[in-house]
């Protein structure tokens, strides 16, 4: 992951993947997570995924490897995403995850 990114975008993330946990529960549960790479649709899965607060921040953790993507990296994706690192948004019921470092979006419904 890159650098921290501004403490405004780190509130509202945080308030985001707050919200979503707050719809979904604390469990993995298995989602539809999409991946959009720069502009093309690269997965489109159920995969588990799981919010967890750590007080000053929120993680959203990704099991790549459940569903079969042992190489998730090499795609430049990540095992798990802080709101201290990457925004986030939650809206119609689907959290959106927007890495700075890479042309990813990840949208969990």
């Amino acid at each position: 992951m890159s650098n921290r990114i501004p403490i405004s975008e780190q509130l509202a993330s945080h308030n985001a993947a707050l919200d979503y946990r707050n719809d979904n529960g604390t469990l993995v549960l298995p989602k539809n997570v999409e991946v959009v790479k720069n502009g093309k649709l690269i997965i489109n899965e159920q995969i588990p995924v799981a919010v967890s607060n750590h007080n000053i921040y929120m993680r959203v953790d990704i099991m790549w490897e459940d569903a079969g993507y042992s190489n998730y990296r090499d795609l430049g994706l990540y095992g798990y995403y802080s709101t201290s690192y990457v925004q986030m948004s939650y809206h119609n019921d689907e959290l959106r995850i927007k890495p700075t470092d890479n042309n990813i979006e990840i949208v969990i419904k």
